[in-house]
């Protein structure tokens, strides 16, 4: 063990042709189903960060298992996103996201410190398909916040056949997503707040190797943790049944943000309600 060492000489970083440090993030066989619903327009420009515009009232979300990648165990997923316009660019903000699973602490880790991803751990994330039926649910804080149950074959509504056609093609797709990242830290009086807020761009990639539609019923609820009944359901558009990967991805900074004005965008979505609540305990 005489030869393991706290310092790592930066070519042996990236020695590995595979790495995270060499390649960036690589998720393959990912597996499991995208839906999309309408919402209310003031709900998401409540919710939604002053440097978007909202796109609509369609709101995006899945339930995934995630088990080969490249930076670390496998893991299932969950996440809401918003279709949102920066600077007459369209692209995808992560709205809430959570992981669970053996790698769910790794994952965790990556998305957020690298990416700029909301990712937090929940209790749960089953993913089940049964011939034609699937479900799919998510828990956190002994609440199943999101369940997903579809019959494979057909959509809702025929607007779901335009929305998921690029992914019915089963061809690469390249799309924008968005995130902010930030600083979280303690000033001369002990304080904790936000500093150095940038929008970061991400273009990264997404191939289909199937996609079956789906007819779905969605249920939302809300915890203090995970509050994604507040993004209610008003009409159901339809789903897929999807295997996928992702090779590649590159981001960029867009500009500077003001960070003091994100935070009552950020904190239910990065972090636990203990971080302002003054909880003594807490389970992560």
């Amino acid at each position: 063990m005489s030869h393991l060492s706290f310092f790592t000489p930066y070519e042996e970083i990236r020695k590995k042709p595979g790495s995270l440090f060499s390649i960036g993030c690589q998720m393959r066989d990912e597996e499991g189903i995208v839906v999309c619903w309408e919402t209310k327009k003031e709900i998401l420009e409540k919710i939604t960060p002053p440097c978007f515009k909202v796109a609509g009232t369609i709101v995006n979300a899945y339930i995934i298992t995630m088990p080969n990648n490249n930076f670390g165990l496998g893991y299932n997923e969950t996440a809401l996103q918003i279709p949102v316009i920066y600077k007459g660019v369209p692209g995808i903000y992560f709205m809430s996201h959570f992981l669970y699973g053996p790698g769910a602490l790794g994952g965790t880790f990556v998305g957020r410190e690298m990416a700029g991803f909301p990712k937090k751990i929940c209790e749960d994330i089953s993913v089940s398909r049964l011939n034609n039926y699937f479900h799919g649910y998510c828990e956190k804080d002994g609440v199943r916040f999101f369940d997903i149950e579809a019959t494979l074959g057909e959509y809702n509504t025929p607007e779901a056949a335009v929305l998921f056609a690029p992914n019915d093609a089963c061809k690469k797709n390249i799309g924008t997503m968005y995130f902010i990242k930030w600083d979280l830290e303690e000033d001369e009086n002990g304080r904790v707040g936000f500093e150095n807020a940038r929008l970061i761009s991400n273009e990264g990639d997404t191939t289909y190797s199937q996609w079956i539609p789906a007819n779905i019923k969605i249920t939302l609820q809300s915890t203090e943790n995970a509050p994604w009944g507040e993004v209610e359901v008003v009409r159901a558009i339809g789903g897929g049944y999807c295997k996928f990967e992702n090779l590649g991805s590159s981001c960029k900074v867009l500009e500077k943000l003001n960070a003091q004005e994100l935070e009552p965008y950020m904190m239910t979505s990065h972090y636990d309600c203990g971080y302002i609540s003054a909880y003594t305990e807490r389970k992560f």
